[in-house]
């Protein structure tokens, strides 16, 4: 299948941008009512797959999409799509009902990677690892509720710039 990667810098965990660019990310790809979803494979048809993944990171990582196209659809096509939905958020951002989805899903998924002790063993040496203080999970709830839609916004017009991209065409071979 021919695909996208695209890549765009983004700074370290220590950066406080991170938690919106995570809301960023499930309003992106997280599940069939994400915008890429609904974009990219049900509206204009040309993606059998669209996901977009920022990991934390102790030094400044990517904000990556991986566009998986359907055969014979154009990867220029799908690229163009993808920057077409990354700007429309940079300039009109998500909407309240979007940004509400998006908090609870990240804040479930926290609280239940702490049902066990093994996730919460994990959780505290990651916290540890990555922000040289284990006490951090006690903040996180709330650097998360506190991310409006216009830090969305502004992310989004910050880091998902042309020049901060790096992009990988895949294109089988006949």
């Amino acid at each position: 299948m021919p695909g996208v990667l695209v890549g765009y810098h983004i700074p370290n965990v220590q950066s406080p941008d991170i938690y919106a660019l995570d809301i960023l990310q499930i309003v992106l790809s997280d599940g069939e009512s994400s915008r890429l979803y609904k974009k990219l494979v049900r509206e204009l048809g040309l993606a059998a797959h669209a996901q977009a993944n920022a990991e934390w990171k102790i030094d400044p990582g990517l904000f990556t999409f991986d566009v998986k196209l359907r055969p014979g659809m154009d990867p220029d096509a799908g690229e163009r799509a993808l920057y077409a939905e990354l700007e429309s958020i940079a300039a009109d951002g998500i909407s309240a009902k979007e940004l509400e989805k998006a908090k609870n899903r990240v804040l479930s998924d926290f609280f239940n990677g702490l049902q066990t002790v093994n996730g919460k063993a994990n959780r505290i040496g990651r916290y540890e690892l990555l922000f040289r203080d284990f006490n951090e999970i006690y903040n996180v709830q709330d650097r998360y509720r506190a991310v409006t839609v216009e830090d969305v916004k502004r992310v989004a017009g910050q880091y998902f710039k042309s020049t901060n991209r790096n992009v990988l065409t895949l294109i089988p071979e006949a």
